[in-house]
């Protein structure tokens, strides 16, 4: 939280959505795509053979004009690179803040949440 009660507003760029001990999102980007869509993009830091290369994305937004949150748990696996999450067609025009992280194949694990940033939900 930043300001000065009662002018309280949530630091988005703090927010923290899941903590953990596998490797973090690398390179995490977040950009609009088509049919307001939104792209997760990031590097495969888990050295090769690894099992890290199949732990699961979560992939998350918050649109704080309608406060709510968009997320899919098991997106994509470590090793895809991207993935592209459908949001509601309501949220053209909005400003989304987005978020990321991975949960081990077998649910038991996940890493710490990283912050991607914002964009504006496209048509």
């Amino acid at each position: 939280m930043t300001g000065i009660y009662p002018n309280l507003l949530i630091d988005f760029e703090e927010v923290v959505v899941s903590k953990g001990d596998l490797l973090p999102v690398y390179y995490g980007e977040v950009s609009s795509a088509v049919d307001h869509e939104v792209k997760f993009e990031w590097l495969n830091n888990a050295p090769v053979g690894s099992v890290d290369l199949t732990d699961k994305a979560t992939v998350m937004v918050y649109n704080p004009d309608k406060e709510l949150f968009v997320a899919l748990s098991g997106a994509a696996a470590r090793s895809a690179l991207t993935y592209t999450l459908g949001l509601p067609a309501d949220f053209v025009g909005d400003t989304v803040h987005a978020y990321m992280y991975f949960v081990s194949a077998d649910g038991k694990r996940s890493s710490d949440s990283v912050y991607l940033g914002v964009v504006t939900v496209v048509a």
